[in-house]
């Protein structure tokens, strides 16, 4: 990410992005340990964006990014550290009052849809503490020429395939949000009724999602995918419906199974696998299913009754026409419907 001169000043402590890596602090040692140790390098200043300020192209930094880095597990790499104020809990213990982020990972070419998901969530959305939005560096500029904004916005790394990338992004989510829990939306859902928390918990435990594979067509790639990365049989797939949410202690524990069995980071992993060789949320499903399964609620659609669907799911891979432009619209204008929590 170039920053121009007028950007410069009073910018607070800078986050350094690593080409391909994710972001550590200046002034820390990096012990990137890349395979090969043959890539390059390339820093690029990285910022915290305050939206308030945004308009007046000016750069903030938070607490977040002022306090020490954690390392991933064992690999000596660094990543922005959490609040002190979040808890890695353990996997059967909750808190009164847990604080819930939504967590948005987008590029410039969605920013359209993105537009509209963000409309809906200050339309449909209460109860949760930040809408944090996550950009790699080469779509800040569109997304200022845009006009976007939402409570922080945070540059990650560029990577060759983004969409392996992205996933790598949201599987260190609790490195770029410090909430207890995590709700994950694309760019192209769009909220269509009351939300809050307590739609997508019961008694703390977050609500997660899955079908048999038996009950699926077999051309679905995401069962053998999830299988060889986990090292286990996964009969379900979870990958069901937005928002995917997940309790911030569940990411370093997915990153350390990725050491412990495929000896390398999880970044390193899932950079590694041919294009659409991933399904981060059935990672996290079927881990959380089969390591932590007291410490979430299952609900299988093949017999169980679900809550009412919170998002409409588009595709933004399709135009987005008139047509498409006036149904969302009547998503996002339509009365409000009471929420479903329980």
């Amino acid at each position: 990410m170039e920053i121009g001169p007028e950007e410069t000043p009073d910018m607070g402590t800078k986050i350094r992005v690593l080409a391909g890596h994710m972001p550590v602090i200046p002034h820390e040692t990096r012990g990137i340990g890349v395979a090969g140790g043959s890539d390059a390098l390339v820093e690029r200043p990285a910022h915290r964006i305050g939206f308030a300020e945004e308009r007046r192209n000016t750069e903030l930094t938070g607490s977040v990014d002022r306090l020490p880095p954690h390392r991933d597990e064992a690999a000596g790499k660094q990543f922005p550290a959490a609040s002190s104020s979040a808890q890695q809990h353990s996997p059967h213990g909750f808190r009164p009052d847990p604080s819930y982020d939504i967590v948005i990972r987008s590029y410039q070419r969605d920013f359209q849809w993105l537009r509209y998901c963000l409309e809906s969530i200050g339309r449909y959305c209460t109860g949760f503490r930040s809408v944090v939005v996550i950009i790699p560096p080469a779509s800040l500029a569109k997304w200022r020429w845009l006009g976007l904004s939402a409570d922080r916005v945070l540059c990650c790394p560029a990577y060759r395939d983004d969409y392996l990338g992205q996933q790598v992004t949201k599987l260190h989510a609790d490195r770029y949000s410090d909430a207890d829990f995590i709700c994950h939306v694309d760019s192209d859902c769009v909220f269509e009724r009351s939300t809050t928390p307590g739609d997508l918990t019961c008694e703390g435990r977050p609500y997660v999602l899955m079908e048999p594979y038996a009950r699926l067509d077999r051309h679905i790639p995401w069962r053998a995918l999830t299988e060889r990365f986990l090292g286990e049989d996964v009969g379900h797939e979870f990958m069901r419906r937005p928002p995917y949410t997940f309790p911030r202690w569940l990411y370093p524990a997915l990153r350390k199974r990725s050491r412990e069995l495929h000896g390398m980071s999880l970044e390193e992993y899932v950079m590694s696998r041919p294009p659409r060789g991933f399904s981060e949320f059935n990672a996290l499903g079927a881990y959380a299913y089969r390591h932590h399964r007291d410490a979430f609620h299952w609900i299988d659609v093949a017999h169980d009754a679900a809550p009412p669907p919170p998002c409409h799911v588009f595709w933004s891979r399709q135009n987005l026409d008139a047509s498409i432009r006036a149904e969302i619209r009547r998503l996002i204008d339509a009365p409000a419907t009471p929420h479903s929590g329980r």
